[in-house]
């Protein structure tokens, strides 16, 4: 097992978790409630460019071990199927600007996964401002930066992490794959912080009642990628409290 470094080594107080698991909303939350844990802390961040200033105030009033941070992507890699777990070596944002992950706490993970049923795979997460909706957008994503799945969040997370001296670890459950394109609706949630969902697809349905046909496959994803993200962490929350005593 990994040994972990002196900085590591803390006493658990409700201050100072050894883990603080965050997620943009409950649903990436892998059946996790908000609040205390065990030996971890759970919490919310917000979606896209408020996930690094929630997770500034968090690490500021309660410094962990080690974030975690769930939460649902985009596939741009072609074998990246719904369900599948991104363990990301690093994040880059969408000028090319990278942080790379503790490797040994991407190994732990690698190690924990094996041990459950299911796709994983190491690979990098780009972070975008607003959501890639369409294949063709995924394809030049990935053209461009070479990352392997997609999301609003990491980068701007990780970028905390580093400003702190805390250790992160980015585990993403894939929700839509390469090739498929997400109805719009979907930027319309995402703008207004992940709430609000079924009066923004009243309103897109109000426009477009043929979009109804895509809500069984969306809701389908929804519901593999939260499974696989609560086996997942059922499994990797362990071996990182292992690797940090």
């Amino acid at each position: 097992m990994q040994q972990p470094s002196s900085a590591h080594q803390r006493s658990v107080s409700p201050r100072h978790p050894r883990l603080l698991v965050v997620a943009p909303t409950r649903r990436e939350l892998g059946g996790l409630r908000p609040g205390a844990a065990g030996a971890s802390h759970v919490a919310l961040v917000r979606v896209g460019h408020e996930a690094g200033p929630a997770l500034r105030q968090l690490l500021a009033s309660s410094r962990p071990g080690l974030v975690v941070s769930a939460g649902y992507a985009g596939g741009l890699n072609p074998r990246a199927g719904t369900g599948d777990i991104a363990v990301c070596s690093a994040v880059m944002d969408g000028h090319g600007a990278a942080v790379a992950l503790d490797a040994g706490l991407v190994e732990t993970t690698m190690r924990a996964l094996s041990t459950r049923p299911g796709g994983y795979e190491r690979g990098t997460l780009l972070t975008v401002e607003s959501p890639l909706l369409s294949a063709r957008e995924k394809w030049e994503a990935r053209a461009r930066f070479d990352a392997d799945v997609v999301d609003m969040e990491a980068h701007a997370l990780a970028e905390a992490c580093a400003a702190a001296g805390v250790p992160m670890l980015a585990l993403r459950a894939v929700l839509d794959e390469a090739h498929h394109d997400l109805p719009e609706f979907v930027a319309a949630i995402v703008a207004d912080g992940g709430g609000n969902e079924w009066r923004h697809v009243g309103r897109t349905l109000a426009r477009d009642p043929l979009a109804a046909r895509r809500l069984p496959a969306l809701a389908w994803r929804s519901r593999v990628a939260s499974a696989a993200l609560r086996r997942a962490l059922r499994v990797v929350l362990p071996a990182l409290e292992g690797a940090l005593t």
